[in-house]
């Protein structure tokens, strides 16, 4: 869950359990070393009780897109509320993982990075939903 490399067919894929600022930034400064270039598209679920205000404007570029969904917590902060903070070419909000997960699917092309980020509570069930999905 640290940067961890994941693919579906042809869909590159990165999931990090960056879940505060300073694993936020460090995520992003790794995408920008390895990944400068490649259209990016997000799958983020964080808990409202996190500073999501310093977190999005970190993480997220202009030209990204974004699916926010609901991590596995009482915690957890609205999709809702990630879109209408995101800074994004495309935002939008889905509440099941499941079907947030098959709409970054859709979103992305062969040519696009796949990130899944955001709180621990929402990593641990993509990555086994993931490794479904690769078999």
């Amino acid at each position: 869950g640290r940067f961890e490399d994941m693919s579906i067919g042809k869909q590159h894929i990165r999931v990090d359990g960056a879940h505060n600022p300073a694993g936020i930034k460090a995520l992003r400064a790794s995408l920008d070393r390895y990944y400068p270039d490649m259209p990016r598209v997000f799958l983020l679920g964080i808990l409202a009780d996190k500073a999501i205000d310093e977190m999005l404007p970190a993480l997220l570029r202009k030209e990204d897109v974004l699916v926010a969904t609901l991590p596995d917590s009482p915690r957890a902060a609205e999709p809702e509320l990630l879109v209408e903070k995101a800074d994004v070419r495309h935002a939008e909000a889905e509440q099941d993982n499941e079907k947030a997960l098959n709409r970054v699917l859709e979103l992305a092309d062969e040519d696009s990075l796949i990130v899944c980020a955001g709180s621990l509570y929402l990593i641990g069930g993509l990555r086994q939903m993931l490794l479904q999905k690769e078999h």
